[in-house]
């Protein structure tokens, strides 16, 4: 379960970084795998990865969110919920839209 919790998180992190990537691409038309730096992904991988373990698992503070999760209310619980299932949607349907944009891009006027 743990190993499971961590790779959706690191997914949706980088599902959120790779769309604001993508909009960034979009928005100033400019293809940067082409510009001539082959470690722009690494580039925004490694922070998204380092951030992430040294937050949650260098102490283990997930433990202690799990821990103060289950002891509210089911109604308290349920809420928040809802409302981390909104956050996730967002992210995927963000993540969707910047390739639909980025789809719609012709990219042989900008090389």
């Amino acid at each position: 379960m743990e190993l499971k919790a961590i790779i959706m998180m690191i997914g949706l992190e980088f599902a959120f970084a790779f769309s604001v990537f993508a909009y960034y691409t979009d928005y100033y038309k400019i293809n940067v795998v082409l510009n001539g730096n082959k470690y722009n992904l690494f580039l925004c991988a490694f922070p998204i990865i380092v951030i992430h373990f040294w937050i949650f698992d260098r102490n283990k503070n997930w433990k202690k969110y799990i821990s103060q999760f289950e002891v509210w209310p089911e109604e308290k619980r349920k809420k928040w919920d809802r409302i981390m299932r909104g956050i996730i949607f967002f992210i995927i349907a963000n993540l969707l839209l910047s390739f639909y944009f980025m789809a719609s891009i012709d990219w042989t006027q900008y090389r």
